[in-house]
């Protein structure tokens, strides 16, 4: 990978965008998915299966946070980043490379797919999305109460998908490297914590 390469949370969790037969019938289980899938045999006259992995094939599209904002989310609150906040001790014309500790973030999402056809919707489904990175090696580069570079380390991530209970994926990386520094423009602004 290069300097600024984006990874996204999809790139992090795609492995498949189908089910198996035996994974697709416990879906349909699910009463929601059931009247879903009657609705698109009857008028919309598509194939359940083909239909199905569409869906899912656009879930994972909608997965385009990039793993970077997943970070300087949690980062934002990171007790050692909230200090560099303080003008008095952390004049704005220096930058301060702060070096954070082997550390694990995690993050949900619940995506919506509604379900339309001729223009009008007929149903939706839910899901809910878990995402973890645990990281090593992280140094940040911070002025004026920003975090203006990232120095990355290596990362190890994972999650899993679900349609209402049912987990339909699951998914864990081997360690990757990645890219070298992450430059982020203007910087991203480090929210004071008021005590």
């Amino acid at each position: 990978m290069t300097d600024n390469e984006v990874i996204t949370l999809n790139q992090l969790l795609s492995s498949k965008a189908e089910l198996s037969a035996k994974e697709l019938k416990k879906a349909e289980s699910r009463e929601n998915v059931a009247r879903i899938k009657d609705i698109i045999k009857k008028e919309v006259k598509a194939r359940w299966p083909v239909a199905f992995g569409f869906i899912l094939k656009k879930l994972m599209e909608s997965l385009d946070p990039k793993v970077s904002d997943v970070m300087i989310a949690a980062w934002k609150k990171y007790q050692d980043i909230v200090q560099f906040t303080d003008e008095k001790k952390y004049p704005p014309d220096k930058t301060y490379l702060v070096s954070l500790a082997e550390h694990t973030m995690e993050s949900t999402y619940n995506p919506t797919i509604e379900i339309l056809f001729n223009n009008q919707k007929v149903s939706e489904i839910s899901f809910e999305i878990k995402v973890y990175l645990k990281i090593e090696g992280i140094n940040l580069e911070i002025q004026g109460g920003k975090i203006m570079k990232i120095h990355t380390g290596s990362c190890k991530g994972g999650g899993s998908v679900k349609l209402e209970d049912l987990t339909i994926l699951e998914k864990e990386t081997e360690s990757f490297t990645l890219p070298g520094s992450i430059i982020l423009g203007k910087g991203i602004t480090i929210p004071k914590v008021t005590v």
